[in-house]
């Protein structure tokens, strides 16, 4: 501690969420524990009580289910026990499950996100919006159900997604509320209005299943790469990759 003080460091803090159906043990070691009804209630709470330097929130197993979008704005990491063990379900229409950033007067960098899966309803918005989102990184994480995309992205830049499945209704999972169904699209990149559109992006060993498209990358003009390194795309019913106004 005193050599913190004296090199001016600051300890992060970590605090574990535990689901309505997580184990007793889990429940007894958590700082929060949901209810099984409006679960982002608990998700915000604990994403709040973390200082603007970050820090941890580790997740249990078990459901969480949402009725509202849980909204990141600092540089955290948000982990659970694997995605067929730590599941999040967002069952209100019209609305993303999680959304990271604001877009709007400044950027959100440094995060972290790994071992967990997203279920949400037919209507939904996205199951996980990057509103200009740099330098972060996704690992090992699932999406399932119906909306608008799996990952939507603007304006984000030097993000790196690493075994990420965006699957489509031909892939097997755990029911927990969402139709048997695929996303429009499993990645959309777009540009922020009047600014940045997404690059520098890197997507590792990501597998796009179903949807209309596997990949869209929305107004690239005049903007730096995004790659694509191994995965797969399958079973699109339009395009596995499609691109518009590249220049």
């Amino acid at each position: 501690i005193i050599s913190q003080l004296q090199t001016g460091k600051t300890r992060t803090t970590t605090l574990v969420v535990a689901a309505s159906t997580a184990t007793d043990d889990e429940k007894i070691g958590a700082d929060y524990i949901c209810d099984g009804t409006a679960d982002n209630v608990e998700l915000q709470a604990a994403h709040d009580a973390l200082s603007t330097n970050g820090g941890s929130i580790y997740l249990s197993s078990g459901l969480f289910i949402l009725s509202s979008t849980v909204t990141i704005s600092k540089n955290i990491s948000l982990i659970g026990s694997g995605p067929v063990i730590t599941r999040i379900t967002q069952r209100t229409p019209n609305i993303n499950a999680i959304t990271i950033g604001n877009g709007i007067s400044d950027y959100t960098e440094g995060l972290y996100l790994s071992n967990f899966r997203i279920g949400t309803v037919p209507g939904a918005g996205n199951a996980v919006f990057l509103n200009r989102v740099h330098r972060s990184i996704f690992t090992n994480m699932e999406t399932y159900g119906a909306g608008n995309a799996a990952w939507s992205l603007a304006g984000c830049l030097g993000n790196t997604f690493i075994n990420i499945t965006p699957a489509g209704a031909n892939i097997p999972f755990t029911n927990d509320g969402e139709t048997a169904a695929s996303y429009t699209y499993c990645f959309y990149l777009s540009r922020i209005p009047n600014s940045i559109s997404c690059n520098a992006n890197t997507f590792i060993g990501c597998n796009a299943e179903g949807g209309n498209y596997g990949y869209y990358f929305a107004d690239q003009n005049s903007e730096g790469n995004n790659i694509i390194e191994g995965g797969i795309c399958e079973a699109q019913t339009v395009y596995g990759i499609y691109a518009s106004n590249i220049i």
